[in-house]
């Protein structure tokens, strides 16, 4: 046996030692450089626990319950965190979103934002008509409840 040798040189006479007495594998500094060597130190280690997979959804709601968006979420934080708030006119402008979206979520599918349609079938239910007259003196033809006078055919004979 011949003398033993030291690890006073630095970092690399300590590999060399362990490697002469086996405690490492043989080292390549290529194969430990890059992403490619996660692969090689997973195999090389098999019992280090490897990372899970999270499935999880982070969301965010206001104060309403109402989701956010992610920008509408960090404009929140930054604001708490900085420890300022929004301005009058973008807290107008958020509530005057907030409110056409209630007032949208209320309108009537099938009708229009003046509700032409429920008219139309108003008129339709108190005339008993199938039609609606759209324009000229409509209030004596609705009083009377009778129907337009229908023109009489041409007759193909006459000639102008």
């Amino acid at each position: 046996m011949g003398p033993e040798p030291l690890a006073k040189n630095g970092y690399l006479a300590t590999l060399e030692l362990l490697k002469s007495y086996g405690g490492i594998k043989a080292l390549s500094l290529d194969s430990y450089t890059g992403r490619s060597s996660d692969k090689l130190v997973e195999e090389e280690y098999p019992d280090t626990p490897k990372e899970k997979e999270l499935n999880f959804r982070l969301d965010y709601v206001d104060e309403r319950g109402r989701p956010m968006t992610p920008k509408e979420a960090f404009r929140r934080l930054s604001y708490r965190f900085h420890g300022k708030a929004p301005g009058k006119n973008k807290d107008e402008k958020r509530l005057r979103k907030e409110e056409e979206e209630l007032r949208r979520k209320m309108m009537s599918i099938t009708d229009t934002p003046l509700q032409t349609l429920s008219a139309i079938q108003k008129t339709q239910q108190q005339s008993k008509l199938p039609y609606v007259i759209m324009g000229g003196n409509t209030t004596k033809i609705l009083a009377q409840k009778t129907p337009l006078p229908v023109p009489p055919p041409k007759d193909p004979s006459k000639k102008k």
